[in-house]
């Protein structure tokens, strides 16, 4: 699967991206072997109440891998009602709360895992993810450090420490986990789109435009690339292809929720002026408003 798991998104309204399961199928002797404070007594009772946990616990992987995360969640409370440390089916159950965006409840199961399996390096990924999305950005990066400490070509958890730099304003090494994902993934549009705002924001603008033009050669259709390579334009004073940008940008958002950034200018009278490359000072403060609150485009970036 493509380097972009969707981890719920996210997120970050992640836009919802797409979703990565792990392959954990138990062997038949898989619940025996663990530690267990049942008791030795092997009752008729006991052995079937086993017989079941395995049954709900092969039914939960079943509906996991299938992407059916509610009937998994409920198969996955059956078992760890037998086995409350079970740590197969709590990663999964966090997964799937994760993806159901009840962050919290999945930091409870990813913090449960870890206390067995402390060096889990996805699980360390999805909880640093997890306190991402509820704003713990600290927090986040230490479990991404760790994970790719544990797996240094886990490229897509670089990508996720490279928003959470970005997000804290850490942009140099929000750049050089970018680069990392990008040496490694040479096509991925989303890489360059973030390199390139986090070289705008450190007023790198030629480079950062430069990263825009590969993200969209990559991707044309992803509004968001044109609206920041549309930003970087108007800062560095280019207001015709700014202009040009943020058309693009406007035409490929999913409808925007107040007024596009040409109506604003109208309203303002400064719209003739801007389409033919003149600027003054009330044209940059319409770009400005678009920019910070009016179009659903940038409602929908996570950085």
């Amino acid at each position: 699967m493509s380097f972009f798991k969707v981890r719920a998104l996210s997120a970050l309204g992640l836009v919802l991206a797409s979703f990565i399961f792990i392959s954990t199928i138990a062997s038949g002797g898989a619940l025996a072997q663990t530690k267990t404070h049942l008791p030795e007594l092997k009752s008729k009772a006991y052995l079937k109440q086993k017989a079941i946990a395995k049954r709900n616990y092969l039914n939960g992987v079943a509906f996991f891998k299938a992407q059916k995360c509610g009937p998994a969640i409920e198969s996955f409370d059956k078992i760890l009602k037998f086995k409350s440390d079970y740590a197969p089916a709590l990663k999964m159950r966090g997964i799937c709360l994760f993806s159901f965006r009840k962050f919290n409840a999945a930091i409870d199961d990813f913090d449960a895992v870890l206390a067995i399996q402390p060096k889990e390096a996805q699980v360390l990924s999805y909880r640093g993810d997890a306190y991402q999305n509820i704003g713990l950005f600290d927090r986040a990066r230490e479990d991404y450090t760790k994970a790719i400490e544990l797996n240094p070509l886990d490229i897509y958890t670089h990508f996720l420490r490279g928003i959470s730099y970005a997000q804290s304003l850490f942009h140099s090494q929000a750049i050089k986990d970018f680069t990392t994902v990008i040496k490694a993934q040479p096509k991925n549009h989303r890489a360059f789109m973030f390199r390139g705002r986090a070289l705008a924001k450190m007023r790198k603008f030629t480079k950062a435009i430069s990263d825009f033009d590969r993200s969209i050669e990559l991707d044309s259709k992803n509004g968001v690339a044109y609206f920041y390579r549309g930003q970087t334009e108007l800062a560095d004073g280019q207001m015709q292809k700014a202009v040009n940008d943020f058309n693009n940008a406007c035409a490929l958002s999913p409808a925007p929720i107040i007024a596009s950034w040409q109506k604003i200018l109208k309203t303002s009278g400064d719209y003739q002026g801007a389409a033919s490359g003149q600027c003054n000072k009330a044209t940059k403060q319409a770009f400005a408003s678009c920019a910070k609150a009016n179009c659903r485009l940038v409602k929908l970036v996570t950085y």
